[in-house]
């Protein structure tokens, strides 16, 4: 029950953050709307790729999966006609800051995690990662942050550490009672 009560508040929190964005405009609001869709996307990754963390090594899953998005991500842009090289170059170092940090470091260690943990628990944490980015946005790209943001990120950090401690109080019954079984055997 903990569990469900959490995830609302944490999903509650993120509806608050993008709430805001409605005032702001409807390019916001989609952009929104793609990282729901991406969120979505992480998660279904996450429940197919737990099985198959656990039989292949994390490098190479991860190759596979960093390699299928770039190759989505390519055809999405010819389609779109985005440029693909006409960039500044403080441009082109922040798409390898985001290459580098958030991809390959942070998603190798989410699918490395997959051999530990359950899918959803990494899924849930995955929702701090606005948070972190209003953050980031903040302090390097000088945006401001609202009242609803900052409200919306407070109820999605609660909710996630709420699901994390539900869960590692379960994990230490599930374990202790493991024990006792053991023990009268």
């Amino acid at each position: 029950m903990i569990g469900i009560v959490s995830i609302i508040i944490a999903m509650s929190g993120s509806i608050i953050i993008a709430w805001g964005d409605i005032k702001l405009s409807t390019k916001a609001l989609y952009g929104d709307f793609l990282s729901l869709l991406g969120t979505l996307a992480v998660a279904v990754h996450m429940l197919f790729g737990q099985d198959l963390c656990k039989k292949i090594p994390t490098s190479v899953y991860s190759f596979c999966v960093f390699t299928i998005g770039g190759f989505v991500l390519l055809i999405y842009n010819i389609v779109k006609e985005v440029s693909l090289i006409h960039y500044s170059v403080n441009d082109w170092g922040i798409f390898l800051l985001l290459a580098l940090v958030p991809n390959i470091l942070g998603y190798t260690l989410f699918n490395w995690l997959l051999k530990y943990l359950d899918a959803s628990t990494i899924s849930m944490s995955i929702l701090g990662e606005p948070i972190g980015a209003i953050i980031l946005a903040y302090i390097f790209l000088g945006e401001t942050t609202s009242i609803s943001q900052m409200i919306g990120g407070v109820l999605s950090l609660i909710g996630v550490s709420m699901f994390l401690r539900n869960k590692g109080l379960s994990r230490k019954e599930n374990t202790a009672s493991d024990l006792v079984k053991s023990a009268n055997t």
